[in-house]
């Protein structure tokens, strides 16, 4: 069992909270692609991921859409953004599930669970601060605000 003490369980809500206001629901797209079997076709109807909304990065973080999450970071160097970013998505998955099912799970568990989304993101805007570097970094998979809430 993870041992959090208050400060973390405040700065967590905060982050839900957050990403709660700006969360955008988006139509969902389909793409029919035709099939041939034995001379006849017939239209088979395939859901596919909505185009990369990077144009939300400038002002936007949380669900952009419901295959989209973007997260906001700051740190020294580019690679430690990365990093932290990966960090707050696993983070907020645990929060989000602790705070639907009552119970959190292991960092390394979730991180296992979503290591795909979390391979594949990407960086969608970084700046330099003064500090470092600001970073939005976004993970993008087929339902994945279902997988967030998965219990």
């Amino acid at each position: 069992m993870l041992k959090i003490d208050k400060s973390t369980v405040s700065i967590i809500l905060l982050s839900v909270f957050a990403i709660m206001l700006g969360c955008a629901t988006a139509e969902k797209k389909s793409v029919t692609t035709a099939v041939d079997k034995n001379e006849k076709t017939a239209e088979v109807k395939k859901e596919a991921l909505p185009e990369k909304k990077t144009e939300y990065a400038e002002t936007k973080t949380g669900w952009i859409d419901n295959d989209t999450y973007i997260v906001q970071v700051s740190s020294s160097d580019l690679q430690s953004a990365v990093d932290a970013a990966k960090t707050k998505i696993l983070k907020d998955i645990i929060f989000v599930r602790a705070k639907l099912y009552g119970s959190y799970q292991k960092i390394t568990e979730v991180k296992q669970e979503f290591q795909d989304p979390l391979k594949n993101g990407e960086i969608v805007k970084k700046r330099q601060i003064e500090n470092g570097i600001e970073i939005y970094y976004q993970i993008r998979d087929r339902e994945l605000r279902k997988k967030f809430e998965k219990k």
